[in-house]
C-alpha cells in the first residue's frame, strides 16, 4: 500500500514540476538594445541586471513607459515601476529600451511582480524564440523555480 501511494505521489510531482518549468509568465529576449517581452500577466514592476561588453547609462521607452513607469538606472541595473499602481498589461512586445555602449548580451538577476507585489516568473531567453528558459539553447532557468528530472515515471 505504501509503494503504491509513493508511486502515486511521484508521478503527481512529475506533473506538478512539468507544470512549473513550462508555466512562465514572463519570457524577455534583447533584439539589440531593446528588451522584449511576452507576458501572460499584467507586469507591476521589475528590475534585472545587463551583462555585456559595454555600459548602462540609461533605459527608457517601451511598454514601461507607456504604463508611466518611472524607470531607472544604476550600474548594471534597470528599475522600472509606477507610483500610482499602473501595470504593463500582459502581451508582448518591447518593455524598455536600453542606453547601452557596446553590446548587451544577456538579462539576469530577474524579479518582475504583479500589481499587488506578487512575484512573477521571469526567464531570459538568449535566442528570442520563446523557449521554456531549460538551458539547452542558452536561456537561463530563473532561481525561484523547482525543476525535478522526471523521466520514466520517477522524479529524482
Amino acid at each position: 500500500m505504501l509503494s503504491r501511494l509513493s508511486k502515486y505521489f511521484g508521478i503527481v510531482a512529475c506533473f506538478v514540476c512539468m507544470g512549473s518549468i513550462q508555466a512562465q509568465n514572463v519570457t524577455l529576449s534583447l533584439d539589440g538594445n531593446d528588451v522584449l517581452y511576452t507576458s501572460d500577466e499584467a507586469i507591476g514592476g521589475f528590475q534585472f541586471n545587463v551583462a555585456g561588453d559595454g555600459a548602462l547609462s540609461g533605459a527608457s521607452g517601451g511598454a514601461a513607459a507607456d504604463a508611466g513607469f518611472t524607470i531607472s538606472t544604476g550600474g548594471d541595473l534597470v528599475l522600472a515601476f509606477s507610483f500610482s499602481g499602473a501595470t504593463v498589461p500582459a502581451g508582448e512586445g518591447v518593455l524598455v529600451s536600453l542606453d547601452y555602449s557596446g553590446t548587451a548580451t544577456g538579462l539576469d538577476n530577474l524579479v518582475f511582480s504583479d500589481s499587488a507585489g506578487e512575484a512573477l516568473d521571469a526567464v531570459f531567453n538568449a535566442d528570442g524564440g520563446g523557449d521554456d528558459g531549460g538551458g539547452d539553447d542558452g536561456g537561463t532557468q530563473p532561481d525561484n523555480t523547482l525543476a525535478l528530472d522526471c523521466d520514466g515515471g520517477s522524479c529524482d
